[in-house]
């Protein structure tokens, strides 16, 4: 393993474990403790108080923009790949996209393994492109304690 490789691979499981606790904990005391009245089998289950509700990519935006940031990447250009995935994990934060034909993995978790794969000049680029929102995103968010802007912080 590059010695480069492991920061991001920290961040990416911190930013994965920060979602686990925040979908844990993130629910109402009341919801968690209440009585649910079976639902008639014609109507779907509400997701109401989860934190994430995956969404089937259906977007040919997300599509085409996946695959403009990974021509630039191939092309070694990683500072402007990097800014694509940033704004695509922003703009489709809730999509999930084929990893192969029976697995479909959320956006985000895609891109890590993307960056992942990227020479350390790359990974490098990566983590200046977003480290400083990111930080700034986590900060305001344990500040205030806000569960649902550190599941936020943590999936994207």
């Amino acid at each position: 393993m590059h010695r480069d490789a492991r920061p991001v691979q920290r961040l990416a499981l911190c930013a994965l474990a920060a979602w686990a606790a925040a979908m844990c904990l993130c629910r109402p005391a009341a919801a968690q403790d209440a009585v649910v009245a079976p639902q008639a089998a014609d109507q779907p289950a509400t997701p109401e108080g989860d934190a994430f509700v995956p969404q089937m990519n259906t977007s040919t935006a997300a599509d085409r923009d996946l695959r403009a940031a990974r021509d630039l990447a191939a092309a070694g250009a990683y500072v402007e790949a990097s800014r694509h995935y940033a704004a695509l994990v922003a703009d489709h934060a809730n999509v999930m996209v084929p990893a192969d034909e029976h697995l479909h993995l959320p956006l985000w978790r895609t891109i890590v393994d993307d960056v992942l794969g990227w020479p350390a000049e790359g990974q490098r680029a990566y983590r200046e492109a977003v480290a400083d929102e990111a930080r700034a995103a986590w900060e305001a968010a344990r500040r205030q304690a806000d569960l649902r802007a550190v599941e936020t912080v943590a999936h994207h």
